[in-house]
């Protein structure tokens, strides 16, 4: 079963997303998995112009999937372990993983806590040390990067990477 913490015509702080995770009846067997689309620090953008707004646009390739979960979190080591089975199951489609995170280019980078599957310690997000269960947050694709923005804007490839998902949370329950 699937719990949405928001839905696109209700916003949610982050507070209320983690206190609807914590609040969850079910929560001795439930997992949290935040869903978002990633960006990177404005030393890898141009500003370019879309439909007279302006925006910006990543100056090299930066795209593909990564993961992030928090050594703050009572559940680390059960995060860690959905976040292994989901990379995996994403790593199996083929598709890129982020390694981008961990450049040491970047002003702040994230300690990589499983290097060859894009799976970040990022100790600080809300909804990850906070959160009573296993919690993971996937940045699904690279937003300002047109190439992967258009990728993942597919729904064949949206397909996919939900499938990988779904079976990295079953992999992760067969553990149980």
């Amino acid at each position: 079963d699937v719990v949405l913490t928001r839905t696109p015509d209700k916003e949610q702080g982050l507070k209320e997303r983690y206190q609807i995770a914590n609040s969850f009846k079910w929560r001795r067997s439930a997992v949290f998995i935040s869903i978002h689309h990633d960006s990177t620090e404005l030393q890898n953008l141009k500003e370019i112009t879309v439909n007279d707004t302006p925006t910006y646009q990543t100056i090299r390739p930066i795209a593909g999937t990564s993961f992030h979960i928090s050594r703050e979190s009572k559940k680390y080591n059960k995060s860690l372990i959905l976040a292994n089975h989901i990379a995996k199951a994403v790593k199996n489609t083929g598709r890129t993983l982020n390694m981008e995170h961990a450049s040491e280019n970047n002003i702040k980078p994230l300690e990589l806590a499983v290097n060859d599957l894009a799976i970040y310690h990022h100790d600080k997000l809300a909804v990850l040390k906070n959160n009573k269960l296993p919690a993971l947050l996937i940045e699904i694709g690279v937003i300002v990067d047109k190439d992967d923005e258009r990728l993942v804007s597919d729904d064949g490839e949206r397909t996919r990477l939900v499938g990988a998902i779904v079976a990295g949370v079953k992999g992760f329950y067969e553990l149980k």
